[in-house]
């Protein structure tokens, strides 16, 4: 897929018109691949300006019944492929039964992402993205690929089944022992979590680093 790029100049605003195409899309019964594909091709024709349509279609999204997922994630991924990163996405709403960033893929250049909410989870299938997330989340990256989070928060499960990836996180406790292959830094974790992941066979298969005395140290 051919990649094209769209201007965005401080102080521009959403267009009415394009909004609300891009809207009828998202909102329609398309799936990811369908929605992202024909967003790409709608948005690459026109001169859009990324950050007002994003605020506007969150916007509608909140006053909406729709899944957070199936509107938001194929229009990150869209903007992505037209050569927009580090795209900042903040719902007021906190909505504990939806998912984010399912399915984001990157390809040369990680697709990256920043992400202030609380949903139910968080990142999942995502393969070479920079994601990260601010606020109360049940499953995070699970089975995640080549990727990088940053959680400022606390999450039921993080990493679960995730493999080829680094974690930033500020709480450790929600660790799945199930990850492979990643790296862990943790800015504080429960002396009953460390146990539980050294007795599963957790840090022969991943690096964890606690910041101690003012440096990473590995465990």
């Amino acid at each position: 897929m051919s990649r094209g790029s769209c201007e965005y100049l401080s102080g521009e605003t959403s267009d009415p018109r394009l909004s609300a195409a891009v809207w009828e899309l998202l909102s329609s019964r398309k799936g990811f691949d369908a929605k992202a594909d024909a967003l790409f091709s709608l948005l690459s024709a026109e001169q859009c300006a990324p950050r007002p349509l994003l605020d506007d279609i969150v916007l509608r999204l909140e006053r909406s019944k729709l899944a957070w997922s199936s509107v938001l994630d194929p229009l990150v991924q869209s903007l992505y492929y037209l050569g927009h990163h580090g795209l900042r996405i903040t719902l007021r709403e906190r909505a504990r039964h939806t998912s984010l960033a399912e399915r984001l893929h990157g390809e040369e250049v990680p697709l990256k992402a920043f992400y202030e909410t609380g949903v139910c989870g968080f990142g999942e299938q995502a393969l070479r993205c920079g994601l990260e997330f601010e606020g109360q989340a049940g499953d995070v990256a699970r089975n995640a690929r080549d990727s990088s989070f940053v959680v400022r928060g606390a999450a039921r499960s993080i990493g679960e089944r995730a493999y080829g990836c680094s974690f930033a996180l500020s709480d450790g406790d929600g660790i799945s022992p199930l990850a492979e292959a990643s790296d862990f830094h943790v800015q504080r974790i429960s002396e009953e979590k460390l146990d539980a992941l050294r007795k599963s066979g957790f840090l022969g298969k991943n690096r964890l680093y606690l910041f101690w005395h003012e440096c990473w140290e590995r465990v």
